[in-house]
């Protein structure tokens, strides 16, 4: 193959939007980088094909139909071979272990096409605590083996990732570290809605800013805890999170009293998913402080909602973990505590919110660390593993 012949790449999910996470959302961008770069994916699996059809991207989605739950197995190994038929595959990149690449690991007939599997952290890592983890399910762990035998190569967003993948027995040689990336764009417009104006804060108010769906993982409680002590010395400032079922924290919020302090802005759409203004750049650019206060080594992989806040040059706090530490530096652009407590997020924001001159210059660092991650620079590094795999397969 030649190096600058165009690849068509499917990129193999088991969801995608209008359900929107991490996963979904690195979709999205490795597919409209590789159109924008010149090659051809297509992205595969996803269901809800009369549901879902008015949803329309610059490439392609091919979703299927299911038969509501009866032979899931079996009905996405079917499609997958249908569409391996249909449309000439360069290379499959299945985003999980399990189910998706253990779907391409069923089908003999796929055994001359490359597969590059990236775990999105459920599907790899094992975390016990919490009781975290596909592996820990001797029946998906057989099935998740089984797929990283038959991969070509494992790409890891983060050392911990990498880690994981060397617990589950995956030959050293097979992985190679991409991390996720950034839309930098969102974060250099301007946007018109006024954030402290919509949620109802004073103008000169202080917002501290955490976004991720709610799982014990994330650590929202001790994120909460701290702010009950941080309000009692900053008046004026506040916190925000949003994201999906957020509202688990109301019992806690409201025994604190701390229930007109804080605002739970649940889901906000990405701006792709709807017309209008960019809501959630608009309350990245707007705050003041991102907080990932996520508990354990495996709990995000690399946060896609950590690089969006330091694209957006806000100063960080966040837990000391796999991941956050790849891309926070202690006094640089921002600060690393001890993950499941509160002191260490109370100390360091009320650090931050008594010296301006620090946030904006973490804040400007920040981004300067963010801009290695655009999504532009990320894609060709996958373009470049692909044909890597792509010509050592052929040698076979």
């Amino acid at each position: 193959m030649k190096s600058d012949q165009s690849l068509n790449v499917m990129l193999y999910v088991i969801s995608f939007f209008p359900t929107v996470g991490g996963r979904e959302v690195v979709v999205h961008y490795l597919a409209k980088w590789l159109k924008r770069l010149g090659h051809n994916p297509r992205v595969v699996g996803p269901s809800g094909w009369i549901r879902n059809r008015k949803y329309k991207f610059e490439y392609p989605v091919h979703r299927y139909p299911t038969l509501r739950g009866i032979f899931p197995e079996q009905v996405h190994e079917l499609n997958l071979y249908i569409d391996s038929k249909c449309w000439k595959t360069d290379i499959i990149h299945a985003h999980s272990t399990f189910p998706n690449a253990y779907f391409v690991s069923q089908l003999s007939s796929l055994d001359n096409c490359p597969l590059a599997v990236t775990p999105h952290g459920e599907d790899i890592h094992v975390i016990p605590e919490i009781n975290f983890g596909f592996r820990m399910d001797p029946v998906k762990n057989k099935k998740i083996l089984k797929s990283l035998d038959r991969a070509d190569c494992c790409t890891a967003i983060s050392s911990d990732v990498t880690n994981s993948l060397l617990d589950a027995g995956t030959d050293q040689e097979k992985i190679i570290e991409i991390p996720n990336g950034i839309d930098l764009e969102r974060y250099d417009a301007k946007y018109k809605v006024d954030i402290r104006n919509k949620y109802g804060l004073p103008a000169d108010s202080k917002i501290i800013l955490s976004v991720a769906s709610y799982h014990v993982k994330r650590g929202f409680e001790y994120l909460v805890d701290a702010f009950s002590d941080i309000e009692k010395e900053e008046k004026n400032c506040y916190l925000m999170i949003a994201g999906r079922g957020t509202e688990v924290l109301l019992d806690q919020i409201r025994a604190l009293g701390i229930e007109d302090k804080i605002k739970l802005l649940g889901q906000i759409p990405p701006p792709f998913m709807e017309k209008g203004e960019d809501l959630l750049a608009a309350v990245y650019t707007q705050s003041d402080i991102y907080v990932s206060a996520s508990m354990a080594s495996g709990a995000e992989g690399l946060s896609l909602a950590l690089l969006d806040a330091m694209g957006a040059r806000l100063p960080i706090v966040a837990t000391d973990i796999s991941g956050n530490n790849d891309v926070v530096e202690e006094g640089v652009n921002g600060y690393l505590v001890t993950p499941g407590t509160k002191e260490g997020i109370t100390e360091k924001v009320l650090c931050l919110l008594k010296d301006k001159s620090m946030m904006v210059q973490y804040g400007h660092a920040s981004r300067t660390i963010a801009a290695d991650y655009s999504w532009e620079n990320i894609t060709k590094k996958y373009i470049s593993v692909y044909r890597q795999i792509i010509e050592k397969k052929n040698k076979l």
